[in-house]
């Protein structure tokens, strides 16, 4: 007779396997979870909104890539596609379905407001892209600048390459123009009037000096001119953004370390005297007078075609990558920076956070106050260290001090959380 025949051993069994059930089923039901306590925000490379419809965004992230959309005004947020590690340079949009995004060696497209992207490479080669537009009047002509590199008797040099598409991005040619010690690329522009008119911004290095460069083509980018000297041709002014009146192809806007208009299509510019560190630029559709800047932390707002400015300082946080004004509703703004979206209902006056609930942010180094668990502090991967003294509930943006890369350490003392050292970079 087999052992498991006994009675009473059976039972023991029975009863055994019970408990050892009940034991993994308590263990699964009180397995730990986690819950998002921020900081919320990210680097936001851009947003569109719905041009009938104010409420509804897209909003697309960097580091890492997301897109993200809301149908309430950024009050609540979903999460529609992962780019699977992709680092993002730059987005744009034709309308609200039809997007595009570069990676620098192709380019991504969605036709369906960023729910599902194709993706094509740009052809291969000693090049790479880092911002992207499209035609406003034709999705099927997209186009996307960076710069391509050389290797000769020991020298790199540099030079602007275009990238040109005539099926909607889904596929390339490419081309070089310019010869530079170093050049870099921060922004490209479309004239709406004049479709075959582009603006390269950014800046190049010459003769042992950084001067801003801008870019500019007559002809869909087949020939480009350098005219940057007409601008500015102090050292070390750089150029990070360019715009075009989208009623008049003459009115031509520069941010940069100052800001720069011009009312001849770029022969003669203008320079502002105060207004500095302009990053992004947003024209009213309704309205091209009215002008909007994103500089760091600060709005700057025109209303007589770049002229005069008024400037809210502090309104928003990070560093402007863009400013988009509402076609449905042109006083409603939204300024995606590298710390988050920010909002604004009264035409760039007053900017509430828009990007409550989106955890986008990457987090190498953390402390928490032995005395005080309460209080912690975050670095927000190369952005700024956040803090919070209610764990986690609130948390409050603190300057930014790293000069190069992320802060790999933070440590609280324990005997003063008032003192936080933080080890980065440069020591």
């Amino acid at each position: 007779m087999s052992i498991l025949d006994k009675p009473k051993l059976r039972k023991r069994l029975f009863i055994f396997f019970i408990l050892v059930l009940l034991q993994l089923s308590l263990s699964w039901s009180i397995s730990p979870t986690w819950t998002s306590l921020g900081p919320y925000g990210g680097n936001f490379l851009g947003t569109i909104t719905n041009p009938s419809d104010a409420s509804q965004i897209t909003a697309i992230t960097n580091y890492p890539s997301y897109v993200y959309q809301s149908y309430n005004g950024g009050s609540t947020w979903n999460k529609v596609y992962d780019f699977s590690g992709a680092y993002l340079y730059d987005a744009c949009a034709y309308d609200f379905s039809k997007l595009f995004a570069t990676n620098g060696y192709g380019c991504y497209r969605s036709t369906n407001g960023g729910s599902t992207w194709v993706y094509s490479n740009f052809p291969s080669g000693n090049w790479y892209a880092f911002t992207i537009c499209v035609d406003p009047n034709d999705a099927n002509k997209v186009y996307a600048a960076g710069y391509n590199w050389n290797y000769s008797g020991g020298i790199y040099t540099y030079g602007l390459a275009f990238f040109k598409s005539p099926d909607g991005g889904q596929t390339w040619s490419e081309s070089s123009h310019f010869t530079f010690d170093y050049f870099w690329v921060y922004d490209i522009t479309i004239s709406k009037t004049n479709p075959n008119i582009l603006y390269v911004a950014g800046y190049k290095y010459v003769g042992g000096s950084y001067y801003g460069c801008l870019l500019k083509t007559e002809n869909y980018g087949t020939d480009w001119s350098d005219i940057s000297s007409s601008v500015d041709s102090t050292p070390y002014y750089w150029f990070y953004s360019v715009a075009v009146d989208p009623t008049d192809n003459n009115r031509v806007y520069v941010g940069g370390d100052y800001f720069y208009y011009s009312t001849n299509g770029g022969t003669v510019w203008n320079k502002s005297s105060s207004l500095i560190y302009m990053y992004a630029l947003g024209i009213d559709p309704t309205n091209t007078a009215k002008i909007y800047g994103g500089g760091y932390d600060d709005i700057f707002v025109s209303t007589n075609y770049g002229q005069n400015w008024t400037s809210y300082y502090g309104v928003i946080s990070g560093d402007s990558n863009c400013i988009e004004v509402a076609k449905a509703q042109p006083s409603t703004l939204y300024a995606a920076t590298s710390n988050g979206l920010f909002k604004s209902v009264n035409s760039g006056v007053n900017w509430d956070e828009a990007h409550n609930g989106i955890s986008n942010t990457v987090i190498p180094a953390i402390a928490i106050a032995s005395s005080q668990p309460n209080i912690m502090y975050v670095e927000n991967s190369g952005v700024a260290v956040y803090g919070t003294n209610n764990s986690g509930n609130t948390w409050d943006y603190k300057e930014y001090f790293v000069a190069c890369g992320n802060t790999c350490d933070l440590i609280i003392n324990p005997s003063d959380v008032n003192v936080i050292l933080a080890l980065e970079g440069t020591g």
